[in-house]
């Protein structure tokens, strides 16, 4: 039996941590250890946490609520003698990278990344052709394990797109950010098909039902935790404010 030359570590058993498996199972030289308090995987694949931390590169695939909590309890594990890689995979980056330069220690890489795309884009982590990967390499002593992971995402067809967390933060609160309050205000408001669609109004449907399969807690988080992403909230809010004055106006002239 061939060796495993690079060990993954994956935090949580959720979906994306599903996806996140399956895309490095693939690589017949790396071998995946997976940590949970649930124990949703079958158990010969559930490992401490103490081993987990302690793989080359590890991914923390938990909810960005409880990120930081779970980078200090990481932080206790981490043996001096070894250098891993964290990875986020949060769907913000500024406040991951702020977290894990605070609470890993200094011989500890770290990169910020911000996979988008989820179990549904990649069918279930079944194809990732042509979507991107957002990549901030922020403490990295360990340039060759950076490059393999690279490898591994690119052997995948994955679009490495290399961005500042501040600048992606900045972007997805104009698409990303902006998609999930429409799709969960249409959820609120219960929006149906109808007898008389438009493509504008089908087209909502359509990205209600992408946000409808997203928690929402990760809704909340995207707001929560991106600074941009809550100034278009309060804009919004704005411009509805305002839009209501001008109908009311009219209403009453």
């Amino acid at each position: 039996m061939k060796k495993k030359h690079v060990t993954i570590g994956i935090i949580g058993t959720g979906r994306f941590a599903t996806v996140l498996r399956k895309l490095f199972e693939k690589e017949s030289e790396i071998a995946v250890l997976q940590s949970s308090r649930t124990q949703l995987i079958d158990h010969r694949n559930i490992f401490s946490l103490e081993e987990v931390v302690n793989c080359d590169i590890v991914f923390p695939a938990v909810p960005i609520s409880a990120l930081r909590m779970v980078l200090e309890k990481c932080s206790t594990f981490i043996k001096h003698e070894n250098n891993p890689l964290f990875v986020s995979v949060c769907s913000v980056m500024v406040k991951p990278e702020q977290w894990m330069q605070k609470s890993l220690p200094e011989h500890a890489d770290i990169l910020i990344t911000h996979p988008v795309f989820g179990p549904d884009s990649t069918k279930q982590g079944m194809v990732f052709t042509n979507l991107p990967l957002v990549w901030n390499p922020i403490r990295i002593r360990n340039q060759k394990r950076l490059q393999k992971l690279k490898n591994i995402c690119t052997n995948s067809e994955i679009n490495v797109i290399t961005m500042s967390s501040e600048k992606h933060d900045e972007i997805m609160a104009r698409s990303q950010a902006l998609s999930f309050l429409f799709g969960t205000i249409g959820i609120l408001l219960d929006l149906q098909p109808t007898s008389l669609d438009t493509k504008g109004f089908t087209a909502l449907l359509h990205n209600q039902a992408i946000v409808k399969n997203d928690s929402h807690e990760l809704f909340l988080n995207i707001f929560q935790h991106n600074a941009h992403a809550r100034q278009i909230l309060q804009r919004t809010h704005h411009i509805l404010i305002e839009i209501m004055s001008e109908v009311e106006k009219e209403r009453h002239e």
